[in-house]
């Protein structure tokens, strides 16, 4: 299923090789004689992780030998056998079984339909042997699909969730080391999924899939912000680990949890690494964005790589040549989106000579969504520079915040605390109430000429009142197109857009 715990072999005794060697191929064979191929098939690294594992914590009689298998047909093979053997292989069938039934509900993948019909018989008398795990395996599974489905952006969440299944995996006995092992399992758990997820990331997003890296892959710093999770989760294992009374089996543990893990995680990077050095495309975008919304619409429109920043964190110059760096294009076009990140942006195309850097003036959020709208694939990068720099034109910008002193604005007494509506040239409504003020701004905004209106409301304004917002906007002007849609941003309770 996963494949990610496994040796740093460069780095491992042959001896131990052969001995880890010896305990996966114990599992193997245990899989068969249990569950025949269909059962072979599913064998796992990680599993054998946890064999190795509970077989140094317990130390139960080991049955020792040879085999020779379709792999090794040649020369036999040594072979370790034990309890913790027979506990792994149910585990190992019984997690694969309920896995492929998410994916079949999930993702409607045949092969795992197919699978999951292979091993149903099998997995009733596991059902009957091991009751509760079953039963909290699949509770959890079922949580996980339902948090997937939603869309939940908590990653920490969706990894604990996965977490909270490797638990009951790690929990062979109900001991004195029940509560360290199921930490362990807990955080190794969370490793698998946020590694599992990492991995996945491009193909997800090219199939459509959920994954909880979408928005984050396009954001600077991705990588080396996946690898500090990880390295926290494998921390954490860690720790637990050495509190355990372990003697045997050490150097394949801890060349496992200390290097081992991190050996796809070299590969993966690498491989995107090797990817950026592929022949550049046309063209490219770099945005910048605030609130989650905002991201997914700007990634939506095809944005390469988003900055953070906007009104209360502006990029400098060098995040622009980072991100400039990042983009593998001939031609990048940068939408600021702010008034003073502009110059941090001219600053880099003066800086940058392998690339044509072509900025974009756009001042608002919803000037660089129009910008993007207007980009047509076709056309050069000199017609596409005028077309979107014409499109922001044609875009009034209107947004609702909240004043943190008493000031005077427009010949306007503003108190601390008032709701204030802002536009491109200066204050259009002050009030008390958020939703007063919003109206009171877009009607300030729209005129004769006006065809769309679209309002992103932020983290502070709830969706009821920005849909109960939409509709009296709808009802006063029904000529307009209205749209409302999820920004996320902080401090502004709402931006507008007429066009």
């Amino acid at each position: 299923m996963f494949g990610y715990i496994v040796m740093n072999k460069p780095e491992i005794k042959f001896k131990d090789f052969d001995l880890y060697r010896s305990f996966y191929c114990g599992l193997c064979r245990e899989l068969k004689s249990k569950y025949g191929i269909s059962g072979q098939i599913s064998l796992t690294y990680d599993m054998t992780f946890v064999v190795i594992l509970l077989s140094a914590l317990y130390e139960p009689p080991t049955q020792k030998g040879s085999t020779r298998c379709i792999i090794h047909p040649v020369c036999k093979q040594p072979v370790r056998r034990n309890t913790v053997t027979e506990y792994a292989a149910d585990m190992n069938v019984l997690l694969t079984y309920y896995k492929c039934r998410d994916d079949w509900e999930d993702e409607k993948k045949v092969t795992a339909l197919g699978y999951s019909k292979v091993l149903q018989g099998k997995v009733k008398k596991l059902d009957q042997k091991y009751p509760d795990k079953s039963r909290r395996i699949q509770k959890l599974l079922s949580e996980l699909s339902e948090m997937e489905k939603s869309g939940e952006k908590n990653i920490d969440k969706m990894a604990g969730c996965f977490g909270k299944i490797m638990e009951e995996i790690f929990v062979w006995k109900q001991d004195v080391w029940e509560d360290t092992l199921r930490r362990m399992g807990f955080f190794l758990g969370k490793f698998i999924y946020l590694l599992d997820a990492y991995d996945d990331v491009e193909e997800d997003i090219k199939n459509k899939n959920y994954n909880p890296f979408s928005e984050q892959y396009i954001i600077e710093g991705f990588d080396e912000q996946v690898r500090r999770i990880l390295i926290m989760m494998m921390a954490q294992t860690c720790r637990e680990f050495e509190k355990l009374p372990i003697i045997k089996y050490t150097d394949i543990l801890r060349n496992i949890l200390y290097s081992g893990v991190w050996c796809r995680f070299e590969v993966i990077h690498k491989k995107r690494k090797e990817a950026a050095k592929q022949p550049p495309k046309e063209n490219g975008f770099i945005a910048v964005s605030i609130g989650e919304g905002i991201k997914e619409i700007f990634q939506g429109l095809g944005v390469d790589y988003l900055i953070e920043g906007g009104q209360t964190m502006n990029p400098s110059t060098e995040d622009m040549l980072t991100a400039i760096e990042k983009v593998n294009a001939k031609n990048i076009f940068i939408l600021p989106n702010n008034k003073n990140i502009i110059l941090a942006a001219n600053q880099a195309k003066a800086m940058t000579e392998d690339k044509n850097i072509i900025v974009v003036p756009t001042k608002t959020v919803p000037q660089g969504i129009t910008a993007m709208i207007s980009y047509v694939p076709e056309k050069s990068a000199e017609e596409n520079e005028e077309a979107m720099t014409e499109g922001i034109q044609m875009v009034k910008t209107g947004q609702v915040t909240y004043a943190v002193r008493d000031t005077h604005i427009d010949e306007k007494e503003i108190h601390q605390g008032d709701i204030m509506g802002l536009g491109d040239h200066g204050l259009l409504a002050v009030g008390q109430d958020i939703l007063t003020v919003a109206e009171e701004t877009i009607r300030a905004m729209v005129d004769e000429d006006s065809e769309l209106i679209s309002i992103y409301y932020g983290e502070d304004m709830s969706e009821e009142d920005a849909e109960s917002l939409g509709e009296k906007i709808e009802q006063a002007y029904p000529d307009c197109d209205v749209e409302v849609n999820y920004g996320g941003q902080p401090i502004y309770y709402c931006v507008v857009s007429v066009e």
